[in-house]
This record gives structure tokens, C-alpha cells and sequence, in this order.
């Protein structure tokens, strides 16, 4: 979250109190327009660089660059008893509120809200592919 991009008023005191009763740890780039953080919940560290060893490791480093932060290392998704994330490839995002659709590499993706957003593997039927898409 850095101030130059963070909308007015965010992060937001229900989102951030959210994540935490969630017991998610937040990894800020700067401070926001919202709430402030909270100590040990809350990390505010410049960029936050992510380091994975290699392909099918059990950990993962999070180093935020702040004088002051530590690095963090968490184990994988599966290293921690979780589910495997389904093995379907997002190929194709919309808005449910428009005629186009993206390649899910599409940097107009952002911009779709995500109450809108819609994804799969296949091109929607009646919708036109965004003239600016990667191809």
C-alpha cells in the first residue's frame, strides 16, 4: 500500500480488522490514509521482496527493505497441511459488466472490480476480446 497509489481513506479499518481476526499478518509498502498499523499484526517495510528458494520448496521469505523490519520466512500452502490450489489455469478474465474480455495477463485486469470479475479457461460467448490484450 504506498500513499501516492492508496485511494483516500484506505486501507480501511474493517478490511485491515478483517485480515486480523484471520490472524493474517499484513506486509505494508507504506503507510496508508486509513487506519494505522497494528504492532506485530502489521509490518511496514518499503518494498517487500518475496524469496522462493526453488520450485517445489516447503518455505518462503517475505524481506521487507525498511531499516527496522525482519524477514519473515512461512512454510508453502502445502508444506502447512493445506489443500493444493486447483490445478486450472486462468486463462481469460471480464467484467461481468462489459462486452470485453482479457487475457489474464491483460494489465487492464487491475481495473475490473472485484465484485465484477470473472474468470476461466475458455473466451466468454458474446464477448469481443480488448484490442490491447497480449497475444
Amino acid at each position: 500500500m504506498t500513499d501516492a497509489l492508496a485511494p483516500v481513506g484506505h486501507p480501511t479499518e474493517d478490511g485491515i480488522e478483517r485480515l486480523h481476526n484471520a490472524g493474517v499478518k499484513a506486509y505494508w509498502t507504506s503507510r496508508g490514509n486509513g487506519v494505522e498499523p497494528e504492532p506485530g499484526m502489521d509490518v511496514v517495510g518499503g518494498t517487500i521482496i518475496v524469496e522462493v528458494p526453488s520450485q517445489g520448496t516447503s518455505t518462503y521469505t517475505l524481506r521487507p527493505t525498511a531499516a527496522g523490519t525482519t524477514t519473515d520466512t512461512y512454510q508453502t500452502w502445502i508444506a502447512a497441511g493445506g489443500t493444493p490450489p486447483p490445478t486450472t489455469t486462468v486463462m481469460f478474465a471480464w467484467s461481468k459488466r462489459s462486452n470485453l474480455y482479457h487475457d489474464s495477463q491483460c494489465r487492464f485486469v487491475a481495473n475490473i472490480s472485484p465484485g465484477n470479475l470473472q474468470t476461466g479457461t475458455t473466451p466468454p460467448a458474446g464477448k469481443t476480446l480488448h484490442k490491447d490484450c497480449p497475444q
